[in-house]
């Protein structure tokens, strides 16, 4: 299996290269997908949309057998954010608005969004050839809204459970 190092570099690879269902456009651009402990508002003013912040949270020692010291289930919380201007009371960021093809990433919505990225975690999995072992754990926690300079970003954070090696 893999380092927690490894896995996270796997999933921002991943989450690079996924394009949309039923075309090849990327999903999430240049830039856009980060491993980070917190998005600060500063990241959310240059950011391109949709995008993704990969944070590493709690680890636990092998939690079903207490048995081997080395097997280490890592939460990885995936918070996808997006928005879309000129909506007032935030539908078009949930739902998309103005969104020219359903294979292009501009004016896609936070549900568009999450769905792929549901498509694109999943295939990452031992059985795949992926050297670690991801599943979700909740497959959502609630969303949010945040302002930032009266920009209205919507987010969403997708909780996932990851197995891996210390070393």
């Amino acid at each position: 299996m893999a380092t927690l190092k490894a896995m996270l570099n796997q999933i921002k690879t991943t989450l690079l290269a996924a394009a949309w269902t039923g075309g090849s456009t990327k999903i999430f651009g240049t830039g856009s997908v980060m491993v980070t402990r917190y998005l600060p508002d500063e990241i959310l003013k240059t950011t391109r949309v949709p995008g993704a912040a990969i944070m590493p949270g709690a680890d636990q020692s092998d939690p079903q057998f207490d048995e081997e010291p080395d097997l280490i289930c890592t939460e990885v919380v995936v918070r996808v954010y997006v928005n879309i201007p000129g909506d007032a009371i935030g539908e078009n960021p949930i739902l998309g608005g103005n969104r020219p093809l359903p294979t292009k990433s501009e004016g896609a919505g936070l549900l568009d969004v999450i769905e792929e990225l549901y498509r694109a975690i999943g295939r990452m999995n031992i059985a795949d050839g992926s050297n670690f072992a991801i599943q979700f754990r909740r497959k959502g926690g609630s969303p949010g809204v945040h302002m930032v300079e009266k920009v209205r970003w919507e987010y969403q954070d997708v909780i996932f459970e990851a197995w891996h090696t210390a070393n």
